[in-house]
């Protein structure tokens, strides 16, 4: 049976397609270099004038030989058929391509909770929280297959658009307002605890997440207090507002899976995975994992190689021997600069070693340093970590896996100074195993350090490096000391 998935319209476009053996996943912002690129844009997202049907010559797909086409709708002519709650999938018939194939529509809410597939068994409960779904819908949660609750625009507002009203007010700027919510979260850091407090008292004390008051409401009433206050206290009461709400709805014992783009609020995600021990979150958890999630509809037995290296781009001939590692630690131990880029690219948009800009975390000022010569982005965004998973509790206050850079944790071990945000915390992600793991063993051997900053192979506002031409170029425009494609090491 072959298959094709995929969200297509707007943006973050994606597809799936499962040719009877295996899964292939394509982002097509990492081939035409458009952050959060899509088809058909409705937001501000400049956009060449590409076609959804250059998905066949992608994957080299006969369009005669689909047996099955699942399109996550967000057409505002389509939604009316998902207004019905219950109503999570239909077999429309219709499908972009116009191809006549059996073809499924999916509600957006309902593909984000079948996306986990690839890291987990289905949950329980589906938690899903978003800027905006099908009819309005901003937040769901499922038990099963069963919609339990929803809250749309016409019952309040959704925190995510709250998130970029209120960074456009702090003076954030970003190529789109998809990304401004994730720049809240490392400004607020910078706030007044005692001030943001008094906010937090005077506006949203008494409120809850689905009696949210819209940005307007709350900037009216602060004359005189600093924007990066106001931040700091609409995280606060986002964080424990969000988590009272879950737990109306689901049981703290109960396996629970988190998507939706506030899922990438890693503040968020650590406060709810001391709730829930048995919490799942995604590396795609935003609409790049849509199309995941559409063939999570269909079933979850599906497998892909490699995951989370799963993107279909460039991949170097070779890997690193090694020796080439060996070299690559000590570069890294001498304060160098370094850009990995080995097999497939991440699904999701952070970096897990494949697509990577590397550093000593040790270096006191590091991150200026990197912010200086490589990544041209605003000093208060923090750069995450790798670690080597048995040593994660010598570094952090933390004890289990957290493989995809989902979760700000306590730094315990103050010595890697340009890893540590203002407020202490770290966005980590734990390695055991594969080319990083390795590269990491290499560095503790010679510094007594399992840690590495890392960030992404990109600069701000572009998306990740998706071909070796696109790493070199890189390479030679900015300030990098070395970059490292398959075996082979370039020198500045």
């Amino acid at each position: 049976m072959k298959i094709l998935t995929y969200k297509h319209e707007d943006h973050d476009s994606n597809f799936c397609y499962y040719d009877g053996q295996t899964v292939r996943y394509f982002q097509p912002e990492r081939k035409h270099g458009i952050k959060h690129y899509g088809y058909y844009p409705m937001l501000e997202i400049k956009s060449d004038p590409y076609e959804p049907t250059e998905i066949f010559d992608e994957f080299d797909i006969n369009p005669d030989e689909l047996d099955l086409i699942v399109e996550v709708v967000d057409d505002p002519t389509n939604v009316r058929i998902f207004l019905d709650e219950k109503v999570l999938s239909y077999e429309s018939g219709q499908n972009i391509f116009g191809l006549p194939v059996k073809t499924i529509w999916v509600e957006h809410h309902w593909a984000h909770a079948n996306s986990i597939w690839p890291v987990s068994k289905p949950t329980e409960y589906s938690v899903v929280y978003d800027g905006v779904g099908n009819g309005g819908v901003h937040a769901s949660i499922f038990h099963n297959d069963k919609r339990i609750v929803k809250l749309s625009r016409y019952d309040c507002e959704s925190v995510c658009l709250e998130f970029e009203g209120l960074g456009k007010f702090c003076g954030i700027h970003a190529a789109n307002g998809l990304d401004i919510a994730g720049k809240v979260m490392g400004f607020q850091s910078f706030g007044s605890a005692e001030r943001s407090k008094e906010i937090y008292e005077l506006l949203y004390a008494g409120y809850t997440l689905d009696t949210c008051p819209s940005i307007e409401h709350v900037l009216e009433h602060l004359d005189g207090y600093k924007p990066v206050d106001i931040a700091m206290a609409f995280q606060e009461w986002v964080e424990s507002a969000f988590i009272d709400w879950v737990l109306k709805y689901v049981p703290i014992d109960a396996t629970v899976s988190f998507t939706g783009g506030l899922a990438q609020n890693v503040l968020l995600n650590y406060k709810l995975s001391k709730v829930y021990n048995n919490l799942v979150i995604p590396p795609h958890a935003n609409d790049c994992g849509l199309s995941i999630g559409a063939l999570g509809v269909v079933s979850n037995e599906f497998k892909f190689e490699n995951f989370p290296f799963s993107q279909s781009d460039e991949s170097p001939i070779e890997t690193p021997t090694k020796e080439t590692l060996k070299t690559i630690a000590s570069l890294l131990s001498k304060g160098k600069i370094v850009a990995m880029y080995q097999g497939n690219g991440e699904v999701g948009p952070r970096a897990l070693g494949n697509r990577s800009i590397l550093m000593d975390p040790t270096i006191w000022n590091g991150k200026d340093i990197l912010n200086e010569r490589v990544k041209k982005r605003e000093n208060y965004r923090p750069f995450g970590a790798a670690v080597m998973l048995e040593h994660v509790s010598d570094y952090f206050y933390w004890e289990t896996e957290t493989p995809y850079m989902l979760h700000a944790v306590p730094v315990k071990d103050k010595s890697i100074e340009s890893v540590t945000h203002v407020d202490g915390t770290c966005r980590i992600q734990t390695v055991k195993d594969g080319m990083l793991y390795s590269l990491l063993k290499e560095f503790y051997n010679i510094t007594d350090v399992p840690v590495l900053l890392n960030t992404s192979l990109n600069l701000a506002g572009k998306p990740i490096a998706g071909t070796i031409s696109e790493a070199k170029k890189l390479f030679d425009d900015v300030d990098i000391d070395i970059l490292c494609y398959g075996n082979t090491i370039l020198y500045k």
